[in-house]
C-alpha cells in the first residue's frame, strides 16, 4: 500500500480512496 503510494506521489487521492474508503466515506 504504502510502496505503491510513493510510486505515484501524484495521485495519493486514489489510492488512499480505496486503500482507506471508510475515511472518506466513499
Amino acid at each position: 500500500m504504502y510502496l505503491e503510494l510513493e510510486n505515484e506521489t501524484i495521485p495519493w487521492k486514489r489510492k488512499v480512496r480505496f486503500a482507506f474508503p471508510s475515511s472518506k466515506g466513499g
